[in-house]
C-alpha cells in the first residue's frame, strides 16, 4: 500500500507561508515519480522521432522533488518529461549526470535509482509569468550527485510512486487534481476504462 501523503498536503515540515524559491542550486530528494501515459504532441516534428516512436503520440512522467532549506523547510518542484531512454531524449540528458547508467535497465526505467535519492538540483526561471505573483516561474533544469561531505534529510514520507501499467487506487487519489487530469486524458486510463483496473502498487525494478 502506497502511505505517501497528498502531493498537495504540506509535508510535516512545511511551513505555512514558506519562503519563495529562488533561483540555483538547492539540497532535494526526488519525492513522486508519476507515469502520466500517452498523450498527443502537438509540437511534434518528424524530423525529432527519437528511435521506435511511430507518431506525435508520446508516454510522458512526472519527478517531483523536495528541497530542502537550511532553516528545516521544504518545497516541492517537478518537471515533465518524454519517456524515453534514448541516450539523445531530455530524460537521459537530465538522468544520466545525476545517476550514471544505474537509472535504466531492459525495461526501462530502474524506479528504486530514482525514488528517495539525493541530488543537486539546478532550478531557473522560466520566460512564463506567474500572473498572481509577478514572478517568473521556476523550471527543474539539471541534477548532480551530492558533493562528498554533503548530507540531504531524508523524506518524512515515501515516495509517491504511480504508473498505469499497474495503478494503484490510493496513489492515485493522493495526486493533485492537475496530475489526475492529466493521467485521465491518457490513452492508458481511456482502455483501463473499458476494464476494471487492479489496484496494486508499483513495483520496484
Amino acid at each position: 500500500m502506497n502511505t505517501s501523503p497528498p502531493l498537495h498536503r504540506p509535508a510535516p515540515s512545511l511551513r505555512l507561508q514558506p519562503r519563495p524559491l529562488r533561483p540555483g542550486t538547492h539540497l532535494a530528494r526526488c519525492s513522486a515519480l508519476i507515469d502520466l501515459g500517452t498523450h498527443d504532441d502537438p509540437g511534434f516534428s518528424p524530423s525529432s522521432r527519437l528511435p521506435g516512436s511511430k507518431s506525435g503520440a508520446k508516454r510522458k512522467i512526472l519527478l517531483t522533488f523536495t528541497l530542502f532549506a537550511q532553516d528545516g523547510s521544504t518545497q516541492r518542484l517537478s518537471r515533465q518529461f518524454t519517456h524515453s531512454c534514448d541516450v539523445r531524449s531530455s530524460l537521459s540528458n537530465f538522468l544520466t549526470p545525476w545517476l550514471g547508467d544505474t537509472w535504466k535497465n531492459a525495461n526501462g526505467l530502474r524506479v528504486s535509482a530514482i525514488a528517495e535519492t539525493a541530488c543537486l538540483l539546478v532550478i531557473q526561471p522560466s520566460t512564463s509569468t506567474n500572473a498572481a505573483t509577478g514572478q517568473p516561474y521556476l523550471n527543474i533544469t539539471s541534477a548532480s550527485p551530492l558533493i562528498p561531505g554533503i548530507t540531504v534529510p531524508d523524506l518524512k514520507w515515501p515516495a509517491t510512486l504511480f504508473t498505469l501499467k499497474a495503478p494503484n487506487r490510493s496513489a492515485f487519489q493522493s495526486l493533485p487534481a492537475w496530475i489526475q487530469s492529466k493521467i485521465r486524458a491518457s490513452a492508458e486510463w481511456q482502455r483501463l476504462k473499458q476494464t476494471t483496473a487492479p489496484a496494486r502498487p508499483l513495483a520496484h525494478a
